[in-house]
């Protein structure tokens, strides 16, 4: 009809077919056991791990330089000790958590390819 999206009621979207019921079928793309990966997932998973490799080490130096610094610093004089320990602890949690991207990256590959020995 005139003004109709594909995608939208009766008319499937040409990329995601569906089977004679009207339920899609299921996107080979989207189960790890049907086939090969599309490239572009396997550099996104690269590029994952190299962040994490940098970004890791980066925010924990930073948590732990705001943290020296906070012990250092006098509580009349700008910046203020709890202003640099805040840092701090931003800085490690940003640590942690780009620990816990880095952890579900590797987990995952080892789901792919398997455990090492």
């Amino acid at each position: 009809m005139k003004g109709e999206h594909p995608g939208r009621r009766g008319h499937p979207h040409p990329e995601h077919p569906h089977s004679e019921s009207g339920i899609p079928s299921p996107d080979p793309r989207a189960d790890p056991d049907a086939g090969e990966l599309p490239p572009h997932t396997y550099r996104a998973h690269r590029l994952r791990h190299l962040l994490t490799y940098v970004y890791m080490p980066l925010f924990l130096a930073l948590a732990v330089l705001f943290a020296v610094w906070a012990t250092r610093s006098l509580s009349g004089e700008p910046p203020s000790p709890w202003a640099l320990a805040g840092l701090a602890v931003l800085f490690a949690i940003l640590a942690l958590l780009a620990l816990a991207v880095h952890s579900a990256l590797h987990h995952r590959h080892q789901d792919r390819t398997g455990p090492r020995h």
